[in-house]
């Protein structure tokens, strides 16, 4: 079972999209913030992250840099799932590192889809790191 970290300061947001998440069958966790969902991460590193861009403590591109240049945080899979719908902003996160971007109010069944790519190019990622090493 893959394990996601939902990351949002609009409390009715982290519920729906946990919502969906459990039903379709994953493990989740959540944060209020980007300060917190760090310090999640260093706890337990989840396969995939689905944040928001502005919150509190720490901005979603942020948050985003910071994992992407840790090695045990790199290879999180991060789908931005934010309001902010210009085409800057959108390129801005996925410049930061994000590995997919979805405009809210989201459909539940792409917002699925885009999960279910994530966790597979994750798995990918994993089994090439694993033949890898010596």
């Amino acid at each position: 079972m893959s394990n996601i970290l939902v990351v949002d300061d609009d409390q009715d947001t982290r519920k729906l999209v946990t919502h969906y998440l459990k039903k379709a069958g994953y493990f989740v966790m959540t944060a209020e913030n980007g300060r917190d969902a760090f310090e999640k991460d260093l706890e337990a590193v989840p396969d995939l992250l689905i944040l928001d861009n502005v919150m509190p403590e720490m901005f979603g591109y942020e948050l985003v840099k910071k994992l992407k240049n840790s090695d045990a945080t790199a290879y999180i899979r991060i789908i931005m799932l934010s309001s902010l719908d210009h085409p800057t902003e959108i390129a801005n996160g996925l410049i930061a590192g994000a590995d997919d971007y979805i405009i809210k109010p989201f459909i539940p069944e792409i917002l699925l889809a885009r999960v279910r790519v994530q966790l597979r190019t994750k798995s990918l990622i994993k089994q090439l790191l694993k033949e890898r090493k010596p």
